[in-house]
């Protein structure tokens, strides 16, 4: 029984696709190296990707191209411009012609030298129905009064400010920072809690720098070095234990990222609405949600973020479905070689836009799908020198 694998090959070697009862898209991905692929193809097959490689392949597969994908291959066909043979050039130009104004501008914009294959007739439809639709804009738009902005007014004053008078603190106030510096004596429990309670953003070691004089005395003491153990146990203060860690995560989360055990969903939510009333970015939001554990996180935290494929990578469960991941990966088709395998699904990899060079190929996590593409597009042979080199590097 013929496998998947093996059906590739053939087609890749020549074989027509009307010779199949059912077409899968890597079939006609294998085929799309034929002139005539295009043709072959069943409806339910056909899309961007494969409309511009029929178009790279053969100019004249634009006449089957459905219009409301035919823009899309506007680049494929000006490639065809210094190629041209003169005896198809009269074809080149009927398609060419034949076109909306958004194809012909997007050929142009490719290669500005096809305008000389533009019709004169053509340049006056396209000219006429720009300047209409200059008019309707033009009378369309309100007229703007030419009145002066009654609240633009400067004070002088406003930038005079009296510092004689101004708080301006000083070394010993109650901050995050200042309170892991004290000397053992000075960092107590009751300065700990009225530090808790002011709207400081903890640094995400806290937990972790109250700890390092604990676990340093137990790997000293492990060591058998007893008097460097020593020094560290008088650096440690007696009133830290796991509760009140919990409680410093509860109420500051930011403070435990490095001490995630800590760390409870509750608190984390809690600190993400405090977040967002506080009006932090959509930038800023995005590296606090890639600090936190994935397990601990929520899908609606996805809308307040700037979703990028490192977001996608750190929080899979919760964005492999999401809109906010197709949206990304339409804008961004080949960052899907670097996400886990569970978003390198067939039609993510093969999508319009996404570039299969042997590179791209080479991080493809399912190897079985890995050798199927690789073969789709003829670079299976180069397969086994590209596995040894990768092993070589790591």
């Amino acid at each position: 029984m013929q496998t998947e694998l093996d059906v590739l090959k053939e087609i890749r070697k020549g074989k027509s696709l009307n010779e199949f009862e059912e077409v899968t898209p890597l079939m006609a991905l294998a085929a799309m190296d034929s002139r005539n692929a295009w043709s072959e193809l069943p409806e339910n097959v056909k899309n961007r990707r494969f409309a511009k490689m029929a178009v790279d392949k053969d100019f004249r597969a634009l006449k089957d191209v459905p219009s409301e994908i035919i823009n899309a291959c506007a680049l494929s066909f000006a490639t065809w411009g210094h190629k041209i043979r003169k005896e198809d050039l009269n074809d080149f130009m009927s398609l060419l012609n034949g076109q909306d104004d958004v194809f012909i501008r997007d050929v142009l914009r490719k290669d500005p030298g096809l305008i000389r294959f533009v019709t004169a007739e053509r340049k006056k439809q396209s000219k006429g129905r720009a300047e209409q639709t200059a008019k309707a804009k033009v009378a369309g738009k309100p007229k703007r009064k030419n009145t002066p902005n009654q609240n633009l007014v400067i004070n002088p004053t406003s930038w005079e400010y009296d510092f004689a008078s101004a708080d301006l603190g000083h070394e010993d106030e109650l901050e995050p920072e200042s309170f892991l510096a004290r000397p053992v004596e000075k960092r107590t429990l009751k300065d700990l809690e009225a530090l808790l309670e002011l709207d400081r953003d903890f640094p995400p070691d806290f937990i972790y720098r109250l700890q390092i004089p604990f676990r340093n005395e137990q790997y000293y003491r492990k060591m058998g070095d007893n008097k460097t153990a020593d020094y560290w146990k008088g650096e440690q203060v007696s009133w830290l234990n796991g509760d009140i860690c919990k409680k410093i995560a509860e109420m500051h989360p930011e403070g435990s990222i490095k001490t995630p055990s800590y760390l409870t969903k509750e608190a984390i939510e809690s600190y993400w609405e405090y977040c967002k009333e506080d009006g932090i970015s959509k930038i800023l939001m995005t590296e606090i949600f890639l600090s936190f554990p994935e397990e601990l996180e929520n899908k609606e935290m996805l809308a307040d973020l700037n979703v990028d494929w490192r977001v996608l990578r750190h929080a899979p469960s919760l964005c492999l479905k999401s809109e906010e991941a197709r949206v990304y990966l339409n804008k961004e088709p080949n960052a899907v070689f670097r996400l886990p395998e569970e978003y390198q699904t067939l039609t993510k990899l093969i999508a319009d836009g996404v570039r299969l060079t042997l590179g791209n190929i080479m991080q493809i996590k399912n190897p079985e799908m890995r050798l199927k593409i690789a073969t789709a597009v003829g670079l299976d042979e180069e397969m086994p020198k590209a596995e040894s080199e990768k092993e070589a590097s790591v």
